[in-house]
């Protein structure tokens, strides 16, 4: 627990966050199954990027000129966060941005299933067809497993001692 003084003297507790210590070859897990994820979904919507369009169009939340955008720019986006954090390099980008497009893709989902329309999940290309509710499922797990990833580099980092 963090503390202050207060004006009249006496001491105040302010609650902080505990992260568990993970262990580093779980750390290594989450970075190498993740990035995989996303080199894997990348390379299926990159192959087929007009079944990728169809299905982001099915969602009916961008006019057609950003789903045309969408379905050529986010293919190569996710292959290169995701290799790159496979591959150590950049990592904190790569984790921020995968962890971003994570957000992105909970809201779509959420939005989608909210609102009853009937989208196709289109996180895989055409190789996997998937419910709604279980690409959402599958998203908060690759969320959370990033977020945690990103918090626990920060712990460790914060820990180092700083040479002077």
């Amino acid at each position: 627990m963090a503390s202050s003084k207060a004006t009249g003297g006496e001491e105040l507790s302010l609650p902080t966050a505990r992260l568990p210590s993970a262990p580093v070859w779980v750390l290594h897990g989450i970075r190498f199954f993740v990035g995989a994820i996303f080199i894997y979904a990348g390379t299926a919507k990159w192959i087929a990027p007009q079944s990728f369009a169809q299905a982001t169009d099915s969602f009916h939340l961008l006019p057609p000129i950003l789903v045309s955008t969408l379905s050529i720019t986010l293919p190569p986006l996710e292959i290169l966060a995701g290799g790159l954090w496979v591959l150590n390099r950049y990592a904190k980008v790569a984790a921020a941005t995968i962890l971003l497009l994570c957000l992105a893709f909970l809201i779509a989902l959420a939005t989608a299933i909210i609102a009853g329309i009937p989208a196709e999940c289109g996180c895989f290309g055409t190789l996997f067809g998937t419910s709604l509710s279980a690409a959402l499922a599958r998203d908060l797990f690759l969320t959370g497993a990033t977020a945690y990833w990103l918090l626990a580099d920060m712990k460790r980092q914060s820990m180092v001692p700083v040479a002077c």
